[in-house]
């Protein structure tokens, strides 16, 4: 029996009750066949090593179609916006220069909205009476856009902002079609990469950029451009650039756009058949796009397609009709593929299969 805390004993004594309990303890478990940690030799006690990862690209390192999602940058957050205010409008102005796509979202639940559910019971009655439960919004003007990254009228015509009842910025659909509509738009415009700007880091933000890696987007975290009404912001970027995205500053990302961004071929990188974003791998082109890729050798597939189209008098190869289950469908008007034209993708395939087996190794 374990003392009481009002029991008293000398330190002599409590040293051989413990000594006492413990080789009990050990018989007792070795008779059930397990043991305590404790009672093992400490050269069989295996050390933990935590592991650390991030992301194996950066924004210069291959072509993109890119786009701007400006998150729950409204009036009812204005006071944490403030700050970060600067950055966002960095970033509008860049993107619109550059002719690139930016979607803007407003958080919209009210409290009468007669909506309840897992966020509602999470977050509790603490703040109703006070309207500073942060499940709901509560100022008059709390879902305009704030007015000096606001979307312009042109903008607005196409859809802006999306309306959104939900920490993720994906988890709003089309009543008729029942798409997410943030995908559908970005899908419609090929884009493969996302930058994500405004408010909260460690909700919608964090929630956004999880659902987009999801779906097969590059995520890129402006730090800068991010805020939060919590103190996790901090938290929240470390966490997300160690398991989902690219962190940079706004700084990064505009010079990028103004001297090192090249405008990647549509389904490049991420298809638009699976909810997932793989590639949607076609023909013998977007396998040597990929592997060329991959490798950094997009001279070698150059001069590949140069010498392929000289063979064929310089005709582009025809493409073949996809069958219903995905596999390449047959023509009597495709140029099949030679082994000699295989060898280049196989022993890149192969190359990476040995590195990866080394790895998991």
């Amino acid at each position: 029996m374990h003392p009481s805390p009002s029991s008293s004993s000398s330190p002599s004594s409590s040293s051989s009750s413990l000594s006492s309990n413990h080789h009990h303890h050990f018989h007792h478990d070795h008779h059930h066949h397990r043991c305590s940690v404790h009672d093992l030799p400490m050269r069989n006690v295996r050390r933990i090593e935590y592991l650390a990862f991030n992301a194996d690209w950066d924004l210069a390192s291959r072509p993109r179609r890119i786009a701007l999602l400006i998150d729950d940058a409204q009036e009812e957050y204005r006071e944490y916006a403030e700050k970060i205010l600067p950055n966002i409008q960095r970033l509008v102005k860049a993107f619109r220069e550059h002719d690139e796509e930016i979607v803007w979202s407003v958080y919209s639940r009210q409290y009468h909205d007669g909506i309840r559910n897992a966020m509602d019971r999470w977050y509790g009655p603490r703040g109703i009476t006070s309207e500073e439960n942060a499940v709901y919004i509560w100022h008059q003007d709390g879902m305009e856009v704030l007015k000096e990254v606001s979307p312009t009228p042109a903008e607005r015509a196409k859809g802006n902002p999306i309306k959104s009842q939900h920490l993720d910025m994906f988890w709003n659909f089309d009543d008729e079609s029942g798409r997410s509509i943030l995908d559908h738009r970005l899908k419609a415009k090929g884009i493969d990469t996302i930058v994500i700007a405004g408010l909260w880091t460690d909700e919608c933000v964090i929630s956004t950029a999880y659902a987009g890696l999801s779906r097969g987007y590059d995520v890129v975290i402006p730090s800068d451009a991010v805020a939060t009404a919590t103190p996790y912001h901090e938290k929240a970027l470390t966490v997300m650039g160690a398991t989902c995205c690219k962190v940079y500053n706004t700084e990064d990302i505009v010079e990028y756009l103004n001297h090192a961004h090249k405008v990647g071929r549509q389904g490049a990188y991420k298809g638009t058949s699976h909810p997932d974003g793989r590639r949607d791998v076609t023909n013998f082109d977007d396998l040597c796009d990929e592997n060329n890729s991959n490798n950094n050798n997009h001279d070698n597939h150059s001069n590949y397609k140069k010498k392929n189209n000289k063979r064929n008098n310089g005709a582009p190869q025809p493409r073949t009709t996809p069958t219903t289950n995905g596999r390449r469908g047959s023509s009597n008007r495709e140029v099949r593929m030679t082994m000699a034209s295989r060898l280049p993708f196989v022993r890149a395939r192969r190359q990476q299969q040995q590195q990866q087996h080394a790895c998991d190794g």
